[in-house]
Formats: structure tokens, C-alpha cells, sequence
């Protein structure tokens, strides 16, 4: 998904890309502080999901629009 050449590359993709660098030492930290529950890491990766589909929903569709076209015209 996120390794399509750069020209195909969604911007929902980069910020997903992004995003998951951190979620090691975020989990990490979450983990430590629940004393080794999982359900923290759960919550966490349940809501960066309902995030992201709601960062997808609301994205403009560019499908068939000329995007060299100045906003506004």
C-alpha cells in the first residue's frame, strides 16, 4: 500500500507512513504504564484506525479534476 511508485502515492498513505514510526514507543510506553495489559495498545491502534477513515471520508476526491486549475476560477 504505501510502497507504490510516487505518483500513485494517497495522501492518507503518507500520513499513515508517517504516523506508524512512533507507535513502537508509544505502545511501549502504554504497555509500561498499564502494567503489561494489552487493552491500552488496543484502544490506541482502534483509535488512530477511526482517525484515519475519518481523515479518508472527509478527503476531497481529485478523480477526473484538473489539478492545475487555480482554487477558485
Amino acid at each position: 500500500m504505501c510502497f507504490e511508485p510516487i505518483q500513485y502515492l494517497k495522501p492518507s498513505c503518507i500520513g499513515l507512513c508517517q504516523s506508524k514510526g512512533a507507535d513502537g514507543l508509544i505502545a511501549t510506553a502504554l504497555l509500561e504504564w498499564s502494567g503489561d495489559r494489552s487493552w491500552p495498545v488496543s484502544v490506541y491502534l482502534m483509535g488512530t484506525a477511526v482517525l484515519t477513515l475519518t481523515a479518508i471520508y472527509f478527503a476531497a476526491e481529485t478523480f477526473k479534476n484538473n489539478l492545475d486549475e487555480e482554487v477558485g476560477k
